[in-house]
């Protein structure tokens, strides 16, 4: 929306309070822009102008008024986008953010000797080392040990047979927190 103040120069009424704006008084207009028939090359807008007091004479404004009427009767929007976010004291998130940045690299770390155990083509010899996978394996499975006591294992690391197995971490208790905190928190899921 474009908003601008300028001289009004014709009588309009106000859309707030529909008493009329004079002539030469200042006057907001503000005009809302649509587009239409998106499919084509030339694309067609349409507007709808909008006119308010810039100040009435009972001293009010009349479109910052409406628009704070307007943000009052919004619908208050609920964010949905992402994971739930866990409620886990500072020094914890960062341990936590440590740990996941850690698995990061070693699941990084294993795709690199998986593509080295790809046998070449030259000499038909793999490369990579089948007991640095192991470990890489290992230190992956000793990372969930880890990182459950803060905030739980992320669903990602788990697989198919554990992931049903293992209970949300918002309906444990976690260390340094209320359980009264966690249990609001599943109320206001549900």
């Amino acid at each position: 929306m474009e908003i601008r103040i300028t001289e009004c120069r014709r009588t309009i009424d106000c859309e707030y309070c529909h008493k009329p704006i004079e002539l030469h008084s200042p006057i907001i207009i503000g005009k809302n822009w649509f587009v239409y028939n998106k499919g084509t090359a030339s694309e067609a807008h349409r507007y709808y102008i909008h006119h308010w007091h810039a100040k009435d004479a009972s001293g009010s404004c009349c479109w910052l008024e409406q628009g704070l009427y307007v943000l009052l009767i919004a619908e208050k929007r609920i964010e949905t986008r992402g994971g739930k976010t866990l409620l886990l004291p500072i020094d914890q998130r960062k341990q936590r953010l440590k740990l996941l940045q850690r698995h990061a690299r070693l699941v990084q770390m294993l795709k690199e000797e998986m593509e080295k155990l790809a046998t070449d083509a030259t000499t038909s010899r793999p490369v990579g080392s089948w007991d640095r996978v192991a470990l890489l394996g290992q230190r992956l499975e000793e990372l969930k040990a880890l990182i459950q006591p803060l905030g739980g294992v992320p669903s990602s690391w788990l697989d198919k047979s554990e992931q049903s197995a293992q209970a949300p971490p918002y309906l444990e208790e976690s260390p340094g927190l209320d359980i009264s905190v966690n249990l609001a928190l599943v109320e206001h899921i549900t």
